[in-house]
């Protein structure tokens, strides 16, 4: 008894070309901000079509990433949690960097 299979090759490519995307997010990564909230992800999960737009609506001055850490926890997680579907800032970010790994996998 025989057994043909087409197409494996495809599928096999795809796998490599997968493992290989996969290789390259191991480990830590700087990534900035703008490209993790990208306006993608911002429209998905807000009012806001970009980071620059959410950070002058926020009601803080919000210059650079110091500014953005100085900001109390609590008052920023409000404002997160009152403008966006997340209940953090923890969780956003994580949301965010969820989506940016998938899509650096092309899922």
């Amino acid at each position: 008894m025989e057994f043909k299979i087409e197409g494996l090759d495809g599928v096999l490519k795809k796998l490599g070309d997968l493992q290989k995307r996969a290789e390259e997010l191991d480990g830590t990564h700087d990534i900035l901000l703008a490209e993790l909230l990208n306006p993608e992800f911002l429209s998905s999960c807000s009012r806001f079509n970009s980071l620059d737009d959410l950070l002058k609506s926020s009601g803080f001055e919000i210059k650079s990433m110091e500014d953005l850490k100085a900001i109390p926890d609590d008052a920023w997680n409000k404002f997160i949690r009152e403008n966006t579907s997340y209940k953090s800032w923890e969780e956003m970010q994580q949301s965010a960097s969820t989506a940016w790994a998938r899509k650096k996998l092309g899922l």
